[in-house]
């Protein structure tokens, strides 16, 4: 994978500070103010490293400033993203963005139906499991309801 500057500059702001309100302060006023967007793996990596830090708000926070650019993100920052949501508990807008996701993979599945069954929200757990094997084996679906 090629490493953007961006990406480079977000690497030694995570290397450089190691609490999350120094690196979310850093990368504000670095790179939210920038025409320039930065790309999806570097998303990936401010969102990792608010769930290592315990830090909800700056997972929203990133995920406004996409929004706000309108930054695609590709299916890997995509799936950080919604675990990310998941991790700090925001069922929510995990299933927001889920059902937004333009592509679903096994591991989008897995996140979000693992982070409801191990928070006790089964009966979400199973509407998502039906749900998403109707979308994508719809066959499997109706010969097992028959």
């Amino acid at each position: 994978m090629i490493r953007t500057v961006y990406d480079t500059k977000l690497s030694r702001l995570v290397a450089l500070h190691g609490k999350a309100k120094s690196i979310t302060h850093c990368f504000y006023s670095t790179h939210f103010h920038h025409q320039d967007a930065l790309d999806s793996y570097s998303y990936a990596t401010m969102l990792q490293q608010a769930i290592q830090n315990r830090n909800p708000n700056s997972g929203k926070s990133f995920h406004c400033h996409i929004l706000k650019r309108g930054t695609p993100l590709d299916l890997f920052a995509q799936n950080v993203l919604l675990n990310t949501y998941v991790h700090f508990h925001s069922f929510d807008d995990a299933s927001k963005l889920f059902d937004e996701m333009p592509l679903i993979n096994t591991a989008s599945f897995v996140t979000l139906a693992n982070g409801f069954s191990s928070s006790g929200q089964f009966h979400h757990a199973l509407h998502l499991l039906l749900r998403y094997a109707s979308s994508q084996f719809p066959l499997l679906v109706s010969l097992l309801g028959r």
